[in-house]
């Protein structure tokens, strides 16, 4: 009997210290941590759409429509941690669009924010909160509209940050702080700064986030190459 190489390795662990994932599968509302029990509120107006492992939730607006979860201290990681999900963007500017994070510029409440800042994608740590304590990863490759890519980022402390695109290295790995300020923001898709910020329209799938570094294999895993996995195929 042959096995699935991805269903075999996904089935090694990749759910140790697991904290939530969302498929994204509803059409509306709130959308469901396939997990546990830290569902997502929806802000304002998300769609749906075909995402990479079937549904998506889809930001067609220019507002600070989000997806959040208020402030909880399964999410105030200091240590290591690992955030992912999927992004398509269907217009490249010069806004953000947060893919997953915590992270509130008002009152110096940043914590760690995986996102596209205008045709780059970056993840963002900081030790204390504020501006000055932010270490950023950003991609070296611009991204493409209308494209989906698959975005990880991996916080090793006292280590590197890094930054994986699409299953492979995405830059070189930036020299990381000992831990993470644990903020008041709350966990935010799409938007941040607690819904304060414009974001460009996108479509987001597969997000989810773990309070440990993931290895190399388990991000090619999650990969899929370009096909992606789904909560229940872990």
């Amino acid at each position: 009997m042959i096995l699935n190489p991805y269903r075999f390795a996904a089935a090694g662990g990749i759910k140790d210290n697991l904290v939530a994932w969302y498929d994204l599968e509803e059409t509306t509302g709130t959308r469901v941590d396939a997990h546990s029990t830290y569902d997502l509120t929806e802000n304002g107006t998300i769609n749906s759409t075909t995402g990479v492992v079937g549904t998506a939730a889809d930001h067609t607006a220019t507002t600070p429509n989000s997806l959040y979860h208020p402030d909880d201290a399964a999410f105030d990681i200091t240590g290591d941690l690992t955030v992912a999900g999927w992004i398509d963007t269907s217009s490249i500017g010069t806004g953000n669009t947060s893919i997953i994070g915590k992270s509130n510029g008002t009152g110096n409440q940043r914590s760690y924010l995986l996102y596209r800042s205008g045709s780059k994608l970056r993840f963002l740590v900081s030790s204390d909160g504020s501006s000055g304590g932010n270490t950023i990863a950003e991609s070296t490759a611009s991204i493409s509209a209308n494209t989906w890519y698959f975005v990880v980022g991996v916080f090793k402390a006292n280590d590197v940050v890094e930054l994986w695109v699409d299953g492979a290295s995405a830059v070189t790995p930036v020299a990381a702080p000992a831990s993470l300020h644990s903020g008041t923001a709350r966990l935010e898709l799409f938007s941040f700064n607690d819904g304060g910020v414009n974001t460009s329209p996108a479509t987001l799938d597969s997000v989810a986030i773990w309070s440990r570094a993931l290895s190399s294999g388990e991000i090619s895993t999650l990969y899929n190459s370009g096909s992606g996995v789904a909560y229940a195929d872990l």
